[in-house]
């Protein structure tokens, strides 16, 4: 497993999970302490990210309801990210694998494509 990761490995986040799993495996008081640093940034980029998906917001409190979030946009973006993710991981098997499983990942790229290509366009 580790040898057909090999050519990705570098290119692809995967290691910031790795080190967050390690540092809080190994030294879960410094975890502790980054993320605590951390929460302040996150949580402004998803205040920023609900400014610009549009959610209802007066004198700077949030005036929708519990389902406020749930929007043509959201859903499209959702649909989007699943096919996006599907088809890196369509891409990757079809060069990894052979015969029948390589064919069967060509016809769900396919899919993923479209869905992508469709999600795009919106």
């Amino acid at each position: 497993m580790v040898a057909g990761l090999n050519g990705i490995w570098d290119a692809n986040e995967t290691w910031l999970v790795l080190f967050g799993g390690v540092l809080f495996g190994a030294f879960p008081s410094v975890y502790a302490l980054l993320l605590h640093a951390l929460y302040i940034p996150i949580m402004a980029g998803c205040a920023l990210g609900a400014l610009i998906s549009g959610l209802p917001v007066t004198d700077g409190e949030f005036s929708g309801n519990a389902w406020s979030w749930l929007s043509p946009f959201s859903f499209i973006v959702a649909v989007g990210v699943a096919a996006g993710y599907a088809l890196l991981g369509g891409t990757y098997l079809t060069t990894r694998t052979q015969g029948e499983m390589q064919q069967t990942s060509r016809r769900w790229n396919l899919w993923a494509a479209c869905t992508l290509t469709w999600c795009r366009r919106r």
